[in-house]
């Protein structure tokens, strides 16, 4: 897996959208690689979006695995913390309060970067919502010319995302 996908992040635009679509028991592997590549192997600094997971399972979990976190800031949008950490910001699912932490972030972190983590659990909670972060989302790479990394567990929803936003995706990596 990890030469086809190195294989794959090589032949990316250097500022391009990138939608990475794994399968679930590939999934932490498939995320933990990208961040390697891009923090590790391309030195670069980036933002991490998590709609899916609190910042210290995260943390734990990239400690254990080896994976420098120190070049990422990240936006919890799961957690419910009453104060923010140096490089993290608790958003508590408000996905209004999300749009302007990236807004911010972007230009107070100068990222190379961003990854988002993942869409699949909010098109399940609220389509339309996770539609328009998407759109946001991707924007914001674009305007700002940063990468802007999506990973996204392969599901039947998955195939209209890409048919919908397929002019504004760069790059499609699947991994199975």
């Amino acid at each position: 897996m990890e030469e086809h996908l190195r294989k794959k992040i090589e032949e990316v635009p250097k500022k391009g959208v990138i939608l990475f679509i794994c399968s679930p028991d590939r999934y932490n592997e498939t995320r933990n690689f990208i961040l390697k590549i891009w923090t590790e192997t391309f030195s670069k600094r980036g933002i991490y979006l998590s709609l899916n997971r609190p910042y210290e399972n995260l943390i734990q979990n990239f400690s254990q695995s080896k994976i420098d976190h120190s070049q990422l800031f990240f936006l919890d949008n799961v957690s419910r913390s009453e104060s923010d950490v140096d490089n993290c910001y608790f958003l508590g699912s408000d996905l209004k309060k999300l749009h302007l932490s990236l807004c911010s972030s972007v230009k107070e972190k100068s990222p190379d970067f961003m990854l988002m983590d993942s869409l699949n659990d909010l098109f399940l909670e609220d389509e339309n919502r996770a539609k328009k972060l998407l759109e946001e989302y991707i924007k914001k790479a674009k305007v700002n010319e940063i990468n802007g990394l999506i990973l996204l567990i392969k599901e039947p929803i998955i195939d209209e995302i890409i048919d919908v936003h397929k002019q504004d995706i760069d790059n499609v990596v699947e991994v199975y």
